[in-house]
């Protein structure tokens, strides 16, 4: 999720088909500003702020070297177009996939047809979309595990959430079944069992604790 953006529909309602046609169309510097949402054009008119992509980095940053240690043949990616739903095609913070398929659909557009193994977002000032818009379209799409990191850096925060907080959603009998990890407790991961990895150290490694 983008910090402070505006979404804005641009244009008609368009087929996933045409939304990659439109994007292997203008300038890839551009391309990242699109995502299909329900079927429609949107466009995010805004960048994230330094803290919001520091969090991004250093999760990135940890997902790496717990792959490279555990050898593990997966492939960590920021803002990766994913689909999701024949309507959906989301830009995630992070998604997590195996090497193998990430090579093999993102030899021409790098855009995922296959729906990731893990996606990540940071929560910023639409937290709704995190606990509610993303996890219902993430969940639906069979999305293994879902994280979401709300360092309650936003103006707009969501009142349930009282210091910063790793929710790890875990896909259980088509059902996310949510665990919460505040402060310097490890989260827990079905995917990666021996990764050690809390919400305080990740905000100590972006200089914000």
């Amino acid at each position: 999720m983008v910090v402070t953006t505006q979404r804005s529909p641009v244009g008609q309602p368009i087929t996933a088909e045409e939304f990659d046609r439109f994007l292997g169309q203008i300038d890839d510097d551009l391309c990242i500003n699109y995502e299909l949402v329900r079927g429609r054009l949107y466009q995010n008119i805004t960048e994230p702020s330094g803290k919001h992509q520091g969090i991004i980095h250093h999760l990135m940053f940890n997902l790496m070297l717990h792959f490279r240690q555990y050898f593990l043949p997966l492939e960590v990616q920021s803002r990766t177009v994913c689909r999701l739903s024949p309507e959906d095609k989301r830009r995630p913070d992070l998604v997590v996939i195996e090497k193998e398929i990430w090579d093999r659909e993102t030899q021409r557009q790098a855009i995922l047809e296959s729906v990731p193994s893990l996606i990540i977002e940071v929560v910023s000032n639409h937290w709704q979309d995190d606990y509610s818009e993303k996890f219902e379209l993430y969940q639906r799409a069979g999305v293994g595990e879902y994280w979401i990191f709300d360092p309650r850096l936003a103006r707009a925060r969501n009142p349930e959430i009282e210091v910063p907080t790793l929710s790890v959603c875990l896909l259980t009998d088509g059902k996310y079944q949510v665990r919460q990890y505040t402060e310097d407790r490890v989260l827990q991961s079905r995917l990666f069992p021996d990764l050690r990895i809390s919400s305080n150290q990740v905000l100590r490694e972006a200089r914000i604790l």
